[in-house]
């Protein structure tokens, strides 16, 4: 498959596969390698870009370089806050969140189910640069 093509189909994909309405993405193809460059609002933006480009017949490996918006400067309390308004809404209180830096640590215990669901919704937080899983 041609760059030009593989560009195409990888745009495609990201195109039905993410909510975002008029993508800030630019993909760039060398061989089977796909590079994404532009600004996402979330984390998770971010990872489904990767998980779908991935995706794509003919692609081999994604270089992702995304970066997270940061408009109003989120702090880390603001992020916390908002983590955990999130947690207590899904009912999942056996986890907690530090931030430092915009860099989020899940702690506490759950099964994995639980815990995934914890990580995708603190992923939909502004200013999440990151989640370690601490728990």
């Amino acid at each position: 498959m041609s760059e030009e093509k593989l560009v195409q189909e990888v745009h495609r994909a990201l195109e039905q596969g993410m909510e975002t309405i008029g993508l800030d993405i630019n993909i760039t193809a060398r061989g089977g390698e796909v590079t994404l460059v532009g600004i996402v609002d979330w984390l998770a933006e971010k990872e489904k870009a990767e998980v779908l480009a991935k995706q794509v017949p003919g692609v081999t490996n994604v270089e992702n370089a995304l970066t997270l918006a940061m408009d109003g400067q989120m702090t880390d309390r603001d992020i916390e806050s908002e983590a955990m308004a999130k947690l207590e809404q899904a009912k999942l209180t056996e986890f907690g969140v530090e931030v430092n830096e915009g860099i989020v640590s899940l702690v506490g215990h759950g099964d994995d189910d639980a815990l995934e669901k914890a990580r995708a919704l603190i992923a939909h937080v502004q200013g999440v640069k990151e989640i370690i899983n601490n728990s």
